[in-house]
């Protein structure tokens, strides 16, 4: 190999490159794009980016680039987002680099230290609530970055990412909307494995629309054979080539590194395995060059030669000699403007470590960790040292530098790794002496961090373990404040875990333990969070107790949040309890007092909150509003894309009430596309769920109401509820009307919601009851006819007591909701009579909920239709009802409104129109039926003759008289040329005319 550094050689690859030029021009015109490209370890993924980005460059693009590295199991939270930051930092002009931190400057500061930063604080800084607002400043960054320049972003190796790292880059590539941004990432499709973080990153990168994934394969002959030639700088014997083919498989770095090795120089043979090859390679250095290279593997994948001299394991000639030969034989490298050395291949670094032995390793380990503490504080990552002084199996330095970090970790809202870090601080702490005086936390301290931050990472189960084990380790005789917040978090934890029991005994204690002692916001948090959990298990009346109790605690100490804390729960349960003024005055006062507080959790949880009261008692207007304001506080405070989905959802369901559907599609679509971590999605997919079906998009619908489901569903809100509804309308819409009213009758059995969800949900049962004795009737199920109306009573008599408790409280929706169930139960036996559907419209008219209004005028046009003399009012009915469903024509109503009118003969306006044929036949368009001679009213009778109905139904479904539809079928029987109707249908289901009658279960 000629002497000096070897460049990575790059060829091939036109269509990849290509393909990033595509995209780069979709990014330049202001469509943020992402592209993942993965494959094997060495195929060329980096030297893809790096002559993609080299020439983007040249054209002026802004180039930065971060990297993921692997420590052995302590990685650095956001490490290459920092070096984003830190590579802008060094690109940009200072007024410049102000202008794209924004208002970030401060937290940015805190991860990157030599940025430009305001220290001002005061907030909390280990809340979920700070995490949030990091990730939002790292969007509204990256969107002010690609604003006024093309930007491209690398990220190499996601496959060793942290858990912060990989939540921040979920969130960045769902949110970004606008700038001239383009994403690289690079990863190991090996590292893609059942149950690696990698593999479920990936998956979740490509549900997200703006990701195109580009899977790199090896090289073919011809681009081998020239980079083979260019490395050798000769032309390269073909035999030899065919061998490094075949050996290499095709990937690039192999194939460097056989040549590198001799392949075809009259070198020794090599095994064909990876690691063979690698450890010949490495062998071939001089003793010098092992040491340095031996050094580097434990101090890192990327090392710098100051710091690798600072260790003093080498004299200062043997270390520039032993550098210079790993530089010139292409084992470590200098990026350009990058004073750090890196391994070419991280593959090499991982080779040479694993051949340490283990008491090298450990003093090696020893080595790094104490140089790294010499240097400034600054410059030193607390997570490294962690990592480098637990391998060294040293616990008494491992101790305070695994407490530092996970605290570092928490500074930095990464509590994942923070939960990690302080797990492994407990397990050494018994073999460190005077462990306390070291960390400055007792062991129950330690206990009670480990498992907040379990509980911030969502791992309530272990948060649980943590906090009982702290409690273990308290006297609440001697220390009852320390006991009652470990039994406040261990409250919340239990209750996530789904303890209920556990989680009152638990709030309840808390409770206890302050009992005796004055007015305190210890004390009142403790009753007001207790009388929480009470409202949430529907023990109103003691929720309420507690409520109270806890407001006159609160006032008494001068406890600002813990007043609207008590307030706020008192408030749920006056509104649960019909109290709906009341309950709503408190809220309202709740929301006033977290404003003036100005704290952004609280007062984004207060607005949500009051929506979803307002939503309860059916003030769709007024939720719309409060919803509105709460997002455009959301906006303000940089927590749109957190607590702004419930927000959004509220919103989302009253814009469907008030029949704004295209406001409904761009506001959940819009949170759709925001969700990211830490975002409570599940209802804000189910509302984009129900807004499907209602426009018939059956399949998406499906697939929303799944990923609801995952993503946890809230046991105390209205989420069960809706989630039943979502999944009754579904298969109302696709016809399953058993399904529908099973799902009904279990979602109601299980008490899902409360209010006038759970009234909806009756509403919708008793429609699939009437349905389905209707589809029993005609079919002459007499079993299945009991069934339903079984179910169809059981719902109306259980209904009229629960939604006339709602009407006395103020809730009119709920008096009309009331109506149509007596309805629906009247329409089976022909009770319903157009009149009075046409009556229930016009209240939901009036209530300005036009869905609900527009199903009304569609039952009084049947049951105008199915009397004498009805035809012109059900006309008019039809057409109001279709012009009510205008922006949802494809919908399951609009077509079964379509349908009815085409059945019955009647001309829809335009904006009521439907292009589906609908159920009743088949279409006028049908060559066969029209070759038969049949003429379109004639294929119709047939389709219901093929499903076994009797000239009496076919006349009733056809508003014709049972004479006409007998000469219907004798004009069908001549033109087929058959002596009866079951040759006559079989003759319509062979030729696809119809579909053949049910079987009967």
């Amino acid at each position: 190999m000629p002497g000096g550094e070897r460049d990575p050689v790059f060829v091939g690859r036109a269509s990849e490159l290509a393909q990033l030029g595509a995209v780069l021009a979709r990014a330049d015109a202001g469509k943020p794009a992402v592209v993942l490209i993965t494959g094997e370890a060495g195929i060329g993924k980096s030297r893809l980016v790096g002559a993609f980005t080299t020439a983007s460059r040249a054209a002026g693009a802004r180039i930065l680039v971060g990297h993921c590295i692997r420590l052995g199991g302590d990685e650095v939270a956001y490490l290459p987002f920092v070096e984003l930051l830190r590579a802008l930092a060094a690109d940009a002009k200072p007024a410049e680099l102000l202008a794209i931190l924004g208002p970030g400057r401060a937290d940015f500061g805190r991860l990157v230290p030599e940025l430009p930063a305001d220290r001002g604080g005061g907030e909390d800084e280990t809340s979920a609530l700070s995490r949030a607002r990091l990730f939002e400043r790292f969007l509204d960054a990256a969107e002010r970055l690609g604003r006024d320049a093309t930007t491209i972003l690398v990220i190499e190796d996601l496959h060793w990412a942290d858990t912060a790292t990989r939540d921040l880059l979920l969130f960045l590539v769902g949110g970004v909307r606008r700038g001239r941004l383009l994403l690289l990432l690079t990863c190991r499709s090996e590292e893609l494995l059942p149950g690696r973080p990698a593999l479920e990153l990936v998956q979740l990168l490509g549900r997200l629309d703006v990701v195109e994934r580009m899977e790199l394969g090896p090289l073919s002959r011809e681009d081998l054979g020239a980079q083979l030639e260019a490395l050798r700088g000769a032309p390269v014997p073909g035999p030899v080539v065919e061998r490094i083919a075949r050996r290499s498989g095709g990937n690039p770095m192999f194939a460097e590194e056989l040549l590198a090795a001799g392949e075809g120089s009259g070198g020794s043979a090599l095994t064909v395995a990876l690691r063979d090859l690698l450890l010949t390679r490495l062998s071939a250095l001089s003793p010098a060059a092992r040491e340095v290279l031996r050094l580097a593997a434990v101090a890192g994948e990327r090392v710098d030669d100051g710091f690798l001299a600072a260790t003093e394991q080498l004299p200062p000639d043997r270390l520039v000699d032993g550098l210079r030969e790993a530089i010139e034989q292409g084992i470590l490298v200098r990026a350009p403007g990058d004073s750090a050395l890196r391994f070419r291949h991280a593959l090499l670094q991982e080779v040479a470590y694993d051949e340490l032995l283990p008491a090298e390793r450990r003093r090696l380990h020893a080595v790094i960790a104490r140089a790294l503490a010499a240097q400034p504080g600054s410059a030193v990552s607390p997570a490294e040292l962690a990592h480098h002084w637990t391998s060294a199996e040293e616990p008494a330095n491992a101790l305070p530098a695994l407490v530092e970090a996970a605290q570092a970790a928490e500074y930095a809202f990464a509590f994942e790794e923070a939960a990690r870090l302080y797990q492994r601080a407990l397990a050494i702490w018994d073999a460190v002496p005077y462990a306390d005086d070291r960390v400055g936390l007792d062991r129950v301290g330690l206990l009670q961090r480990a498992s907040e931050a379990c509980s911030l990472a969502g791992d309530h189960p272990r948060a649980v373990q943590l906090a009982s084990e702290a409690l273990a380790g308290v006297d609440p005789e001697a220390d009852p404040t320390v006991a009652a917040r470990i039994h406040g978090r261990l409250r919340w934890s239990l209750w996530q875990s789904g303890d209920v029991p556990s989680a009152l005994a638990d709030a309840q204690r808390a409770v206890e333990l302050v009992a005796g002692e004055p007015p305190s916001a210890l004390r009142a948090n403790a009753l007001g969070q207790f009388a929480g959990l009470l409202h949430m298990t529907g023990r109103l009346a003691e929720s309420e107790r507690l409520a109270e109790e806890a407001l006159a605690v609160a006032r008494a100490a001068g406890a600002v949040a813990e007043t609207a804390l008590a307030l706020g729960v008192r408030g749920l349960d006056r509104v649960a309890a019909g109290r709906i003024e009341p309950g709503l005055e408190d809220v309202r006062a709740s929301l006033e007092m977290a404003i003036e507080l100005g704290l952004p959790g609280p007062m984004a949880l207060a607005y949500s909150r009051y929506a979803a009261l307002l939503e309860e008692v059916g003030r769709w207007e007024a939720a719309l509003a409060a919803a509105e304001a709460g997002l455009e506080a959301a906006r303000r405070m940089g927590l749109e894309r957190t607590f702004g989905t419930r927000l959004r959802a509220t919103a989302a369901a009253a814009l469907m009430s008030l029949g704004r559907w295209q406001e409904a599609e761009v506001m959940t679509r819009a949170g759709l596309a925001l969700l990211g971590p830490g975002a409570e999605g599940a209802r804000l997919l189910l509302e984009r769920a129900r807004l499907e079906i209602g426009r018939g998009e059956t399949r998406a619908a499906r697939l929303h109401l799944e990923a609801a489901t995952a993503s946890g569903l809230d046991p105390a809100g209205p989420d069960p509820a809706i989630a039943t509804l979502a999944g009754v309308e579904l298969a109302l819409a696709e016809g399953r009307l058993a399904d529908a009213l099973s799902a009904a009758a279990a979602g109601l059995a299980a008490g899902a919601g409360r209010g006038l969800w759970r009234g909806r949900l009756r509403a919708l049962g008793s429609q699939a009851a009437a349905d389905a004795m209707r589809e029993a009737r005609t079919a002459r199920h007499a079993a299945r006819l009991a069934e339903a109306r079984a179910a169809a009573e059981t719902l109306a008599r259980d209904a009229a007591a629960e939604l006339r408790r709602l009407a006395a409280a103020g809730i009119e929706e709920a008096a009309v909701l009331s109506e149509q169930i007596q309805l629906e139960r009247a329409r089976t036996d022909g009770r319903a009579t157009a009149r009075r559907w046409s009556r229930l419209a016009d209240r939901w008219a009036a209530l300005g909920l036009p869905a609900d209004e527009a199903y009304a005028r569609y039952r009084a046009g049947e049951a105008g239709l199915a009397r004498a003399g009805g035809r012109a009012a059900a006309g008019d009915e039809l057409r109001r009802a279709a012009a009510l469903l205008a922006p949802v024509a494809q919908g399951p109503l609009a077509t079964a409104v379509a349908d009815l009118a085409r059945r019955a003969r009647i001309e829809l306006d335009a904006a009521g129109a439907s292009e589906t044929s609908g159920a009743g036949g088949p279409a006028a368009s049908d060559d066969i039926g029209t070759r038969l001679g049949l003429t379109p009213r004639e294929r119709e009778v047939l389709a219901l003759v093929a499903e076994g109905h009797s000239n009496r139904e076919i006349a009733e479904r056809l508003f014709i008289s049972p004479k006409t539809a007998s000469v219907h079928v004798s004009n069908i029987l001549g033109k087929l040329n058959v002596d009866g109707r079951v040759e006559a249908a079989g003759i319509a289901v062979r030729l696809g005319l119809a579909e053949g009658p049910e079987p009967q279960r």
